[in-house]
């Protein structure tokens, strides 16, 4: 059978990169990069110290770079990436593009536009370079997405010779909105990643975020609510339902996580939800209900004047039956309707802030 790339060179990917490129580190300056840090060996989301001591899903998966960015601005007419990554085969539910690849976006105006994508080859390959070439050398701000199921060891960023490379401007939202929960915080299963509903917020919001989901392992331990609350955020999102292993988990887990991240953040704005589902199970119902109650007792009996709550459902209201690939994960569509299902009460708490 003859490969679709032989037929429809569209889908031909190539490593080749133009022979003028000056090659950056984009741990140094002037290039930010933001929602990760590099720890010495790997691009990562929280210290594999803190990760080991939580679970060994989170131990894994917290060296996947899942919310990381890169920002800066260059003339240049084209940008290469060139990076090393672990050798994973890809899950049947996810696309190669969202496992390893990178993705860019440019600040057109007040909003980022997608140019394109560094696509990783189709087979399982530890390193990849791809070039995304520009009309012209305009000065541009760019932001590249990192991988969010996969390990990052090193990234070199590549531009013309001569052209220039210059600081990106600091996000409107300095303060990063924190998100903890499952596959669906991670961004399992959009296409690339940029099309996390996080990423779909910060590019309306201007703001900074960290992403905290851990497939199949946000299980609100002691340890993963104690580094959370040590973070300095503007919003902590607790997406906290799918992963606790049954209903008694939840119950004995989801209000004692919020009164403990409470004990350091009295009044950082919280919001909750629950499983974005378009049609829920029994189970799924009994949970909603509980996380609901927690939240009406959070508001009225704690007094809790900066707590909300967004259905699951809801969040999935735009695409409805249309939103995932499996009843469970979502699509792009799906990661598009929970971001306007998020947006509204975020911009209602920043005006607050303001």
């Amino acid at each position: 059978m003859s490969s679709i790339e032989k037929i429809d060179k569209n889908f031909a990917v190539s490593g080749e990169y133009p022979e003028n490129t000056v090659f950056y580190d984009p741990k140094d300056a002037p290039f930010k990069i933001y929602g990760i840090y590099y720890d010495g060996k790997q691009y990562r989301r929280l210290p594999q110290e803190v990760a080991d001591t939580v679970n060994d899903g989170v131990a894994e998966l917290s060296r996947h770079t899942a919310g990381g960015r890169i920002r800066f601005v260059t003339n240049s007419p084209f940008v290469v990436l060139r990076a090393k990554v672990g050798n994973r085969y890809y899950s049947a539910k996810m696309a190669p593009m969202a496992v390893s690849g990178f993705d860019m976006y440019e600040r057109v105006g007040e909003e980022d536009v997608f140019v394109k994508s560094f696509i990783p080859p189709c087979e399982p390959c530890e390193e990849y370079a791809g070039t995304i070439p520009f009309d012209g050398d305009k000065e541009r701000l760019l932001t590249i997405n990192f991988p969010n199921y996969n390990e990052v060891f090193e990234l070199y960023v590549g531009v013309a010779d001569g052209a220039a490379v210059k600081e990106a401007p600091e996000y409107k939202i300095t303060k990063p909105i924190v998100y903890y929960g499952s596959s669906v915080t991670q961004g399992g299963s959009c296409t690339r990643p940029g099309n996390s509903y996080q990423g779909m917020i910060s590019r309306a919001l201007d703001a900074d975020y960290i992403n905290l989901g851990f497939s199949g392992s946000a299980r609100a331990e002691k340890e993963i609510i104690e580094y959370i609350a040590g973070l300095d955020m503007s919003v902590f999102v607790y997406d906290y339902d799918h992963n606790a292993p049954d209903f008694a988990h939840l119950a004995a887990t989801h209000s004692q996580m919020f009164h403990l991240f409470r004990e350091k953040h009295p009044t950082t704005p919280v919001i909750l939800t629950t499983k974005p589902k378009h049609v829920q199970n029994a189970d799924d119902r009994l949970r909603h209900a509980h996380i609901l109650a927690n939240y009406e007792a959070f508001l009225h009996d704690d007094h809790d004047e900066n707590v909300y709550f967004i259905s699951g459902p809801d969040l999935l209201k735009l695409a409805y039956g249309e939103g995932t690939i499996d009843a469970i994960h979502p699509n792009d569509l799906g990661f598009y309707s929970m971001a306007q299902g998020f947006l509204p009460i975020l911009k209602e708490i920043f005006a607050k802030q303001n």
